[in-house]
């Protein structure tokens, strides 16, 4: 598609990247991946806070209108917010 039709804009499916990331976020023993958030010690909280992750996702992608570096800063300002920072989260 990328090549034979260049103007058509692509972007990434939000549900398949939530679907991923509800996977790692969750504390389901249905996962094998041992590295999952919700199963490091000390990081058990995070499953408990996963809808709200996945919301702020879909948040991202619909508040940025197609503006791929927005999405990422919106994305990343969550990072900020698990660690109490409340300011200087980029433009």
């Amino acid at each position: 598609m990328r090549l034979e039709k260049p103007e058509i804009i692509h972007r990434f499916d939000v549900w398949h990247m939530a679907k991923v990331d509800m996977k790692k976020l969750s504390n389901s023993s249905q996962s094998e991946n041992l590295v999952q958030r919700g199963k490091v010690k000390g990081c058990e909280i995070i499953s408990l806070w996963s809808m709200s992750i996945i919301n702020h996702l879909y948040w991202c992608a619909a508040r940025s209108n197609g503006d791929g570096e927005l999405v990422e800063q919106k994305w990343t300002s969550i990072l900020n917010h698990f660690t109490n920072v409340h300011e200087g989260h980029g433009n």
